[in-house]
Order: C-alpha cells, then sequence, then structure tokens
C-alpha cells in the first residue's frame, strides 16, 4: 500500500457505557490546538425564541430520528451499503478514527436471560443434556424418561428436580437432593439447550447457568462472543438488508458485547439481553430457528473483528436512525456529524421525520408547579442540524412560576409515535405569522450591529418588535429587544401595502471574546401564537479573524489558501491551525505562520500591514466529502483562539467490494471488483495481504479488468470490466485472514480497504 502519513487526532480519548464512564488513556494532541478543543466539542448552542400559549392550547410539532442518536445509524448502514460502501467504509463512517481488531474466537460473554422470570431455571431434557454442579464439578445423572429439569433456589444453593409422566420430583438417587451450584445445562451433541420461559421454549447456545442472586435465581447463558453476535444481528437489524450493513452490524454488536468484559469479567453476569443492552434472543423459539443465513453469513464473515481506538474496545453505540445528524457520545469516535446515507436508505426508514403534538394540559400534568401554562421557550440546541439541531433544555412559565426541563423531559410529554429530542415545536397558524430576515451581524467596537426587515401581515402598518438572542462562547445569553421601524423600502415591494418603515440596523451590546451565535425573531402581532425565526449568525468578537479562502487537492495532499489577523494585535503577525473532517477522522495541524505577503488584506484593514497570509499543506486521510476548518491562534496566549473560515471539499474514492475469499491446499483464491469514479473507464488496482499461523504476506499488483456486468449495471458509464480474481499462497495451514485494498489512482484520494475474511486453510 502507497504511505499516507499519519497526523495527529484532535480529541482526548473516553469511553461512555449507558450510564457507566470509565477513562481511557489519553491520545496525543497538537499543543498549539489544546485551547481549540472546547469550540470544537462544544458547538455554538442555539435556542428558540418564546411561544405563547395558543387558543387550542394545542402545538403542533415536527421532529427527526428515534432515540439517542450515538454512533452507527443502522438505517444509515443500509443507506451507505447502497451507495456500494463497505462495513470498513461504514464503521469507519460513524466510529472516525477507530481501526478493526481480532479478538480470539474463543471469548465468551454471561447474557442474563431477564425473560426468565419464575425464579426458577428449567430446561427439556434430552438424551445429550449434561447437567453439573459447578461448586463441586460432579454431573449428575438423570433418568432417560425424564421430560424436564429444573433447579430451584433452596438455602444457599439450588434443589434439583425432574419431570415424569408430568409430575415433578426430586432426582433419583441424588442424596441429598440439593446442590451448592451454579448449576449448569449443557448440550453435549447439538450445542443447544431448550430453556422454559413465560415466552415458550428459547434454544440457548453454549452454557444455561442457575446462579444464585441473594435469595432470587438467575439464569445467564455463557455463550461464545460470535455465538452472541449471531443471534443479536438478526435482532438489531433487518436480516434482508445488504451484507455490508449486516457486517456493520455484526462488528457495532460483537464491539458492544466485548466491552462489558474488555476489563475483566465481574459480577453474575456481563450485561443483559434487552434493548438497554442489546436485544438478544437465542438460537430458536419454540423449535423455530431465530437465525436466518443472511444474518449468519455477516456474523461469519467479521469473525472476531471489533473495533478499537487507541487499542482499547470502543463502546460502539448504534440505534435506528439519527435523523440525518449523529449526536457527540462524549468520545473522540461517537462525534456529532451529518448523515448522508440514511436518506438513501433502501427500504426506506420510516423514523427520519415524525409529527405529533404537545399540549398545555399535558405540560400542566408534568409541571404542575407552574400553575396555567402561559408559554415556553426551548433555551438550548446542540447547534448540529435543522432548527439548531436536538433540544437540550427548554424553560416553561405558567401562573404560578417556571421551570427548566431537559430536552428529554420536555420529549416524555410530546405525543407522537416515534421521539427523539431532535424536534422542533410550532405554531399551527403559521401563515399569520410575522416574517422578516436578518440580512447581517457584524462587529462595531465593543457591540454588535445587527441588520434585517420584519413584519406582520395580520396588521401590516404595525411596527414588529424584534428579539435578539446573543448567546456567548460561555453559554450565557443576552436578550435585546429591538423594533423594526427603519426605512425598506424593499419591504413595500415585495409586500405591496406593507409600507416602508419595517427595517432594523442596531447596535446590541455583547461581552465576552470568541464565537457568538446571534439569533434574531419577529415577535408576532396577530393571529397565531409563535414568533419566527429570522435567521442565525456566527460572528467572532475580538481576537483572530479571517478567511479560508480557497483548498486544492494533490496527490495525497491539500491546500489551503487564506488570511488572519488578530483584532486585538492587528499590526501582529499570527499563525493558523487547520481542522480537517471526514469519514477518516478528525485529524489537526499547526503551527503555520500567518506571515505571507497579502496586499489586499493590508488595504482593507489600515494599520494592519500585509504580512497576514498562509498557506498550510497537509496529507489527506482519506477521500469523500472533507470539511476543513481554520483556527487563528491568539497573539496572546490567554485569550482564546477563534475560527476564521471553512471549506468543504469532496475527494473521489475508490470504491469496491471484497466478494469472496477460498481456499484450496495451501491457497487462497480471492475475487471481488474495485473502480475508481474519479477515472470510471481505468483498471484499478487491487493489492492483497494475508496473515496466517506462520506469518504475513502481501501481494501487489491485481488488476481490476475481468467482466462484471453487475457493476456495470450498478454505476452507469463505467464499463463492465472491473472485476478481478486471484489466487496467492497462503501462510500456513489453519485459519488465515486475507484483507484486500483498492489502490487510489487519483489525486488525495487514499487507498480503500475492500474487506477482509477470516478462512481455514487445509
Amino acid at each position: 500500500m502507497r504511505h499516507v502519513p499519519q497526523s495527529i487526532p484532535m480529541s482526548t480519548v473516553g469511553r461512555t457505557r449507558k450510564g457507566a464512564a470509565r477513562s481511557l488513556a489519553t491520545g496525543t494532541v497538537l499543543a498549539v490546538l489544546g485551547a481549540l478543543l472546547t469550540v470544537l466539542g462544544a458547538p455554538a448552542a442555539e435556542a428558540d425564541d418564546w411561544l405563547v400559549r395558543p387558543a387550542s392550547g394545542v402545538f403542533a410539532v415536527q421532529g427527526h430520528g428515534e432515540g439517542h442518536g450515538r454512533g452507527m445509524s443502522q438505517y444509515g448502514a443500509q443507506g451507505a451499503a447502497t451507495m456500494g460502501r463497505t462495513s470498513a467504509q461504514i464503521l469507519d463512517f460513524y466510529y472516525p478514527g477507530t481501526v478493526a481488531t481480532q479478538l480470539p474466537l474463543t471469548t465468551q460473554l454471561r447474557v442474563w436471560i431477564s425473560g426468565d422470570t419464575d425464579n426458577t431455571t428449567e430446561v427439556v431434557y434430552a438424551a445429550d443434556l449434561v447437567v453439573k454442579d459447578d461448586g463441586t464439578g460432579t454431573t449428575i445423572a438423570l433418568p432417560a424418561n425424564a421430560q424436564r429439569v429444573r433447579a430451584l433456589p433452596s438455602g444457599s444453593g439450588f434443589q434439583l428436580q425432574v419431570r415424569i409422566n408430568g409430575q415433578w420430583g426430586d432426582v433419583p438417587g441424588l442424596t441429598p437432593s440439593t446442590v451448592g451450584g451454579p448449576v449448569s445445562f449443557q448440550a453435549s451433541a447439538t450445542g443447544i439447550v431448550q430453556l422454559s420461559v413465560p415466552a415458550g421454549l428459547i434454544g440457548y447456545r453454549g452454557i444455561t447457568r442457575a446462579v444464585r442472586s441473594g435469595s432470587n435465581s438467575l439464569t445467564v447463558n455463557t455463550v461464545s462472543i460470535d455465538d452472541y453476535v449471531r443471534d443479536v444481528v438478526p435482532r438489531e437489524s433487518i436480516p434482508s438488508w445488504l451484507p455490508a450493513a449486516l457486517q456493520s452490524q455484526a462488528v457495532a454488536a460483537r464491539s458492544f458485547g466485548y466491552v462489558s468484559i474488555a476489563d475483566g469479567p465481574t459480577g453474575t453476569y456481563d450485561l443483559c439481553d434487552t434493548s438497554y443492552c442489546q436485544n438478544y434472543g437465542g438460537a430458536t423459539l419454540n423449535g423455530a430457528s431465530r437465525e436466518t443465513v443472511n444474518t449468519d453469513n455477516a456474523t461469519l464473515a467479521t469473525a472476531g473483528l471489533i473495533r478499537t481506538y487507541n487499542g482499547r474496545v470502543i463502546n460502539a453505540q448504534f440505534g435506528s436512525t439519527n435523523g440525518g445528524w449523529t449526536v457527540a457520545g462524549g468520545t473522540p469516535y461517537l462525534i456529532a456529524q451529518a448523515d448522508p446515507y440514511e436518506a438513501v436508505a433502501n427500504p426506506p426508514q420510516s423514523y427520519a421525520n415524525w409529527k405529533g403534538q404537545l399540549t398545555a394540559s399535558a405540560l400542566e400534568s408534568r409541571w404542575s408547579s407552574i400553575g396555567s401554562f402561559t408559554r415556553l421557550r426551548i433555551s438550548q440546541r446542540d447547534g448540529n442540524g435543522e432548527w439548531g439541531g436536538r433540544v437540550v433544555s427548554a424553560v416553561i412559565e405558567g401562573t404560578r412560576g417556571s421551570v427548566t426541563a431537559t430536552g428529554d423531559q420536555l420529549r416524555q410529554v410530546i405525543d407522537a409515535p416515534i421521539r427523539s429530542t431532535y424536534y422542533q415545536i410550532i405554531d399551527t397558524e403559521a401563515a399569520h405569522l410575522a416574517r422578516g430576515s436578518l440580512d447581517s451581524v457584524s462587529v462595531s467596537g465593543s457591540a454588535l450591529l445587527v441588520k434585517g426587515w420584519a413584519y406582520d401581515p395580520d396588521v401590516p402598518s404595525s411596527t414588529v418588535a424584534v428579539h435578539v438572542w446573543d448567546t456567548a462562547p460561555n453559554g450565557a445569553q443576552r436578550l435585546t429587544v429591538l423594533a423594526a421601524t427603519r426605512a425598506r423600502p424593499d419591504i413595500n415591494v415585495v409586500f405591496p401595502g406593507a409600507g416602508v418603515s419595517h427595517g432594523f440596523s442596531d447596535a446590541v451590546g455583547t461581552s465576552g471574546r470568541g464565537v457568538h451565535r446571534v439569533c434574531a425573531y419577529a415577535i408576532n402581532l396577530g393571529a397565531g401564537s409563535s414568533n419566527t425565526t429570522l435567521g442565525c449568525e456566527n460572528v467572532s468578537v475580538g481576537g483572530p479573524f479571517g478567511s479560508a479562502d480557497a483548498v486544492s487537492v494533490g496527490v495525497g495532499t491539500m491546500t489551503v489558501n487564506g488570511w488572519s489577523i488578530d483584532a486585538d494585535s492587528p499590526g501582529t503577525s499570527i499563525a493558523v491551525a487547520m481542522y480537517d473532517s471526514s469519514a477518516a477522522g478528525a485529524f489537526g495541524y499547526g503551527n503555520y505562520p500567518a506571515t505571507a505577503s497579502r496586499p489586499d488584506i493590508g488595504a482593507a484593514y489600515p494599520g494592519a500591514g500585509a504580512a497576514h497570509g498562509y498557506r498550510v499543506t497537509v496529507p489527506l486521510t482519506s477521500g469523500g466529502a472533507h470539511d476543513i476548518c481554520v483556527y487563528g491562534i491568539a497573539a496572546n496566549p490567554d485569550q482564546d483562539n477563534a475560527l476564521i473560515g471553512c471549506q468543504s471539499i469532496a475527494v473521489t474514492a475508490p470504491i469496491g467490494s471484497l466478494d469472496v475469499v477460498s481456499s484450496g491446499p495451501g491457497t487462497l483464491t480471492a475475487a471481488g471488483w474495485a473502480l475508481d469514479p474519479g477515472q470510471p473507464l481505468a483498471t484499478a488496482e487491487v493489492h492483497l495481504y494475508i496473515s496466517g499461523p506462520t506469518g504475513s504476506a502481501g501481494y501487489t499488483g491485481t488488476a481490476a479488468n475481468t467482466g462484471r456486468a453487475d457493476v456495470g449495471a450498478a454505476f452507469p458509464g463505467t464499463g463492465t470490466s472491473h472485476g478481478f480474481g486471484r489466487t496467492v499462497p497462503a501462510q500456513g495451514s489453519g485459519t488465515n485472514r486475507l484483507c484486500a485494498y483498492v489502490i487510489a489512482s487519483g489525486p488525495g484520494a487514499g487507498n480503500q480497504l475492500l474487506g477482509c475474511r477470516s478462512i481455514v486453510v487445509p
């Protein structure tokens, strides 16, 4: 593979697991970017204006997504697979910066079977059933005419009983009839024990145990991690989905399961079998298989694979759908980013957009201390996506007081079929609401100059008040009320009869250096109960400002040009740092001097001089979409650095798939397809890498030039000669692992992993 220099991840490392935090080793971070982490990790908060109680007492609600939104979207994985992404590429996108790591296939998990609620572990007798007292290692002999066997808590141990001819009794010949336990049940031939639970008979692989928990008994299934994943994937994904989506789910499920024992097993069990952990349903239900060919193949294709970050297994959270934006999870690999894949999932996911309602009576019932509800305001959003992103907090007021609720608490009183904190509460009479625009926000001395217009179509001759909310970098919010009374003849042209006095251009007081989020709202006068969002702008108060003028792409590199000045020290040249966010992860680069001559900047800012230009060339980590953001490093190290500009670029990356790997005596054969969308008629080059019991080897120069009509049909205009197949020597008999990479030929795209397979070589 062509070597790309390793860049430095701009984050510290941590892991969060469903309410418990575990700290991991800290990754290397560029010192010059340390002051930027707060800005990068916490986007500027959004806020809405007040919503007054409507006459009907009912607000309309529209929302996106289902659940927490962290990590992998399952429908997004299917959408990415539809676009030809491999499971490795899907996992790279949803867990950036993580790497594939192999677990021993003998790794085991202990799963609490929470549906066994009768305080008894009862299994179906079979000729190959082996029952043991694990405390002593003694095997319990059972009569051949037994129908069922059960372990009941007794004293500090268990009483063992068998059912014969429909009657329960002690095990014949077992004296005493109680054992210390735990009691284990295992099928020596079929490998599946039929457990009796209220829902029926569920067949579990591995060992099913009766384990004491205080005065009660729990049923715990000890199972190999891949058999566990085999029975998770069909319950967490849709088995008819594409292989890459199911394989991504298998790796995520295996990683999430392994987190529970990464630091060593503790307690009675490692994880539960419900959606609070992961849905684990066993191999059979009442004799019918719960496993499918597609999900079994996905488990086998990723056998033992997990994802790690800095050498530690990741908390691979996932959910059905995120509504188009993922949510930051407090670790470098659970980041907030736009998700382009959910929208192309096939079949389409039904939870991306939902509607509901919020009633005044529901608010009064949930928070009775407020009295009669009068108004509410979304006071903070996370800043990511439509409407300003997910709701973080809200203020709810009534005749007797007010309360502050979290976005999730407010979500719980919304009447809707699918709910998340990604929602907007809206007026049901939108046609009557005030309208207008926030045209610009600029810094004017120690204040902000806010310009725009607003008017209400119900009372066009009346003056509309404008609420301007300034959110400082520390989260503090300041409200300024303006009057839209300045001359704007253009408004009367667009809305005849509105009059000309509907503009505003006023100085708004502000405090705190750094990036401020300024949002303006037109206060409704006529029918309707909500105020109209005129717009939001980010503006830097004090400190560095400037521009990221252009980004160009070379072979394996990209170059950013622009300029930066520190408003507090305009005559001093400062440095800049760059932040590159893509599917490969988030990478930071610095310290780059902004000292190049820019006469245009010197002319625009007299007294600053011309030495404020920069040119930054860095490695390009991957193909696909990149968001490039440049930050100015404050001349005074005690002051905050500031975002001075961003650019988005799209780099064509090669695509393809490792479809099949087969083995023969001493050999492996790999087949699949590959192409570079930037040069669709050219022949792509594929490299194979093999590791096995006796070593590892790489094989280069496999040309993807054989006939693949299906690829040509899926990607019109690319031709049909993009298949590859090659037989190479194995690295010893036993389990070998083969990985295939397509080698990038276009500028900056980077080589792409097509897939890996583990296979036994005879």
